[in-house]
């Protein structure tokens, strides 16, 4: 029998073991790093020819390595070896037709700063928006802000609001489905957590949206999420883009409340300020580029970690401020030992 591995399963090497990554299925799943190379060196997988090189000590290995495959349908059978260029692998060349792929915007009430931002970031071919709303706001002035999006050419939007605000399900029920471009509401400083998931209206398994609510209080320059399995991200557009360039900041702007341009909101260098400058201008400078190219195989650990190529990147908090390859403290997974930290929610390497 000969198989090979589906092109849009991909092995990641990490210092102490690997692991296959389906990006068809989104899910992962471990590998041993001798696994990892015999797959690399060898597109095609002839048990009989892999026993002739390794051995026959070793049969009992290959045949749990390729029944490991097979139970998690990585593998597809070859009648001929030379029918293998039919089946290209998967390119991961990446690249996007926009220059600002995605933004965070912070406003207040008035929306004086979104007004003004807006047509630019459609002018940059903007497809995602993070509204951040910093003062409090009524459903009225939130519907106001949404109708900015009526006729835009931004494709996604996400909103959060930084005050309590009344949830009334069906109200939001109705303001996502007349607007079908935003995918969620977070709402800070409630009473209680709670993710509510929003159904069109007779159709409690067509889902279109979210309202998630907590008692946390919102930090504009501090909330970034810690990275954990729960975070990772397996698609084809994450991965090919941690092959070549930062995950997180790649084409991201941030235009704070004063106005200040940003690669992200918990960076302190400013660009600019939106009432002096185009916002078109400064996407443009290399000086605001440069972090876009601080890929994973480049930052310190990150680059021995089987996880690089599906978990996000975060070069506002590093470990050391004077090296921006410098590994983020958010993330407690140590790759040479295979273990996250104490906490139980997390898979260690015994584990696995």
């Amino acid at each position: 029998m000969i198989v090979s591995l589906y092109p849009h399963c991909l092995p990641v090497k990490g210092f102490n073991r690997s692991i296959i990554c389906d990006l068809q299925e989104c899910i992962y799943y471990f590998i041993p790093n001798d696994l990892y190379d015999l797959l690399v060196k060898h597109r095609l997988l002839d048990r009989k020819l892999l026993i002739e090189e390794y051995g026959g000590e070793n049969s009992e290995a290959i045949d749990d390595y390729l029944l490991l495959l097979e139970k998690h349908d990585s593998v597809f059978e070859l009648n001929k070896s030379d029918t293998l260029e039919f089946f290209p692998k998967l390119d991961l060349t990446f690249d996007e037709p926009s220059i600002i792929d995605n933004a965070i915007v912070d406003t207040d009430n008035n929306l004086i700063n979104l007004k003004k931002i807006l047509p630019q970031l459609e002018d940059l071919c903007c497809v995602a928006v993070l509204v951040r709303v910093l003062t409090s706001i009524s459903f009225k002035e939130l519907k106001k802000l949404i109708d900015l999006f009526k006729t835009s050419v931004i494709q996604h939007l996400d909103i959060i609001v930084s005050k309590n605000l009344l949830f009334d399900y069906k109200q939001f029920q109705s303001l996502f489905q007349e607007n079908l471009r935003l995918n969620s509401i977070t709402i800070f400083e409630c009473e209680r957590d709670e993710i509510d998931k929003i159904n069109v209206e007779n159709f409690s398994n067509s889902t279109i949206g979210y309202v998630k609510r907590t008692t946390e209080r919102f930090n504009p320059s501090g909330h970034c999420a810690s990275i954990t399995p729960k975070t990772f991200v397996l698609n084809i557009k994450h991965f090919s883009e941690s092959q070549h360039k930062n995950n997180c900041l790649n084409k991201k702007m941030s235009i704070d409340i004063d106005g200040n341009i940003k690669n992200c909101p918990s960076l302190a260098t400013t660009y600019g300020n939106i009432n002096k400058v185009s916002i078109v201008d400064i996407a443009a400078l290399n000086d605001f580029k440069k972090l876009w190219l601080v890929k994973k195989d480049s930052i310190s650990v990150c680059r021995d970690c089987e996880f690089r190529y599906i978990c996000s990147d975060c070069r506002s908090h590093i470990e050391d401020n004077n090296d921006v390859f410098s590994k983020p403290p958010n993330c407690d997974y140590d790759p040479y030992s295979g273990k996250w930290s104490d906490d139980p929610q997390k898979m260690s390497f015994r584990e696995a």
